[in-house]
């Protein structure tokens, strides 16, 4: 009887990359893979749109209402005065000793595959962070990590040694060329010595481009040239194995980017309107922010009253985009603060979650590059210019992500206009190497995208809130099958609405039906 294939799976990451941002210019090695294998031209990441939550996504296959990664910070009532952050490592280990149910309240691919007795490795030129949430007690299972910024990340000791020797990275970490060196760490060690089931190589330099000078800028299309080179040359290492017919390779992203049109400090805003509002409860404050695009606010002592007060406050501002709280009733849509919707339509409701979530406004207009998309921006502590780029709301084009796939299992030159999540993506793995999906998973296998096709009930819908003060969120949603899946936000004025129109709509119980 022949011995049964080995299938091998290796995910390329670009953070932050558009999908519409693809060209046969700017990325040949991407256009071309497309053209070559299957790409789910519907693809979309989580909300809050943030890596560090969205990577957490990627490798549990669960939304953050579920594995509790809340964006790249959050605030966890059962902790400290101050929030969690998920910038350095120590700070993921930090909150991990603190918090209850621990830092990441779901499994992830580097345990799941540990107790099933296979390997996993990530290489990543990201921060500190992005190796924990893509590798999260990866060191503890017996993984491997290795980040060519911060090597001092990495592990198994004795691999990074073996790295710092054959790839001269310098002890402080490399600071150029990181996008090929990863993929150099990648082949030319960790392939060979680990020779891991599935793998990750997330580069980060498209996002940080992206943040720093504006979608469509020179500085932004040459690091996606560099990521979209950095492929090439996987794609080069991969076509001359011999087992090159059983290692596939997914190329994709965590989240999109909108250009910031305004700045705002929705703490300063609130303290102007007289609210006690900071980014901790240190000093007396009643009200905690979290600054981004999908600002949080968390009360000391979660009022009714105070709620409403602070969310009519929002309503009034042009950069309100948005409102949800916790559903008013299990199904419901709409939220407990009159006006919202419920967070749980965004798969955000984690007992973490903020009791009142804003998202600011956007919309579709063109930046400086012709790029469109544009929304207000609370930078907190990081030092954002307008024009940059932006994410982590509801708008469109930064739920949009990148899905591609090619080689065993996957169709060939094909597109698929099926919606997909960045939470499928695990399950899809799991599910080819003929792993069970663990129950915290809430994504599924991906089965249109491979040789097994699939009929699934696809549609729209859009669920609307209450009108409070004029205004009326609107939520654009997927649906495939039984599950709801964020599209796009927008708040609109109840002048000239018809009656249906100004209607709540179904409960969500009715809805998926």
């Amino acid at each position: 009887m022949p011995t049964p294939r080995r299938r091998q799976i290796i995910i390329f990451g670009i953070d932050g990359l558009r999908p519409d941002m693809i060209s046969e210019v700017t990325t040949p090695n991407i256009h071309a893979l497309y053209r070559r294998g299957v790409w789910a031209r519907h693809h979309r990441t989580v909300f809050p749109s943030e890596t560090r939550g969205a990577l957490t996504s990627l490798v549990t296959g669960s939304h953050p209402e579920t594995h509790g990664i809340l964006g790249n910070q959050f605030f966890a009532r059962q902790h400290l005065a101050h929030q969690t952050v998920t910038t350095m490592a120590a700070d993921w280990f930090d909150a991990d000793r603190a918090l209850p149910g621990g830092m990441v309240t779901a499994i992830g691919l580097s345990e799941i595959l540990a107790k099933n007795g296979r390997s996993f490795a990530v290489v990543t030129s990201s921060g500190q962070g992005s190796l924990s949430a893509l590798n999260w007690r990866g060191d503890i299972c017996g993984q491997a990590g290795y980040n060519v910024r911060h090597p001092q990340t990495g592990f198994p000791d004795a691999m990074v040694s073996l790295i710092r020797e054959r790839h001269r990275i310098p002890d402080g970490g490399q600071t150029t060329g990181t996008e090929a060196k990863a993929v150099e760490v990648f082949a030319g060690t960790i392939w060979k010595e680990r020779n891991p089931d599935v793998s990750i190589i997330w580069l980060t330099e498209a996002d940080s481009a992206s943040h720093l000078s504006g979608l469509g800028s020179p500085q932004q299309l040459a690091k996606i040239g560099m990521c979209d080179n950095a492929l090439g040359m996987l794609l080069d290492w991969r076509d001359a194995l011999p087992e090159r017919d059983d290692v596939t390779i997914l190329v994709t992203s965590d989240h999109g980017h909108s250009t910031i049109k305004g700045l705002i400090s929705v703490t300063d805003e609130l303290r102007s309107a007289g609210f006690s509002a900071g980014t901790s409860f240190t000093e007396g404050n009643n009200i905690l922010v979290r600054p981004g695009r999908a600002v949080g606010i968390w009360l000391r002592n979660p009022d009714r009253a105070l709620s409403q007060d602070l969310f009519d406050f929002f309503v009034e501002q042009d950069w309100y985009g948005g409102g949800f709280s916790n559903a008013r009733a299990p199904g419901a849509n709409e939220g407990v603060i009159d006006g919202t919707l419920a967070l749980e339509l965004t798969r955000s409701r984690h007992f973490r979650a903020p009791d009142l979530c804003i998202n600011l406004a956007g919309n579709d207009e063109n930046n400086a590059y012709g790029i469109p998309g544009s929304a207000y921006y609370d930078p907190g502590e990081y030092n954002m210019p307008v024009g940059g780029g932006t994410h982590g709301g509801l708008h469109v084009k930064e739920l949009s992500a990148l899905l591609i796939a090619h080689g065993a299992d996957f169709l060939s030159n094909a597109t698929s206009e099926v919606p997909t999540s960045i939470v499928d993506i695990a399950p899809t793995v799991l599910t080819l190497l003929g792993l069970d999906v663990p129950a915290t998973a809430s994504g599924r296998f991906l089965a249109e995208l491979t040789q097994k096709r699939d009929g699934l009930g696809v549609g729209q819908l859009e669920v609307r809130s209450s009108i409070r003060r004029g205004k009326q969120v609107l939520l654009r949603l997927s649906q495939v099958g039984d599950r709801l899946l964020p599209e796009d936000c927008t708040v609109v004025s109840s002048h000239g609405m018809s009656a249906s129109e100004k209607a709540d709509g179904s409960p969500l119980a009715e809805i998926l039906k």
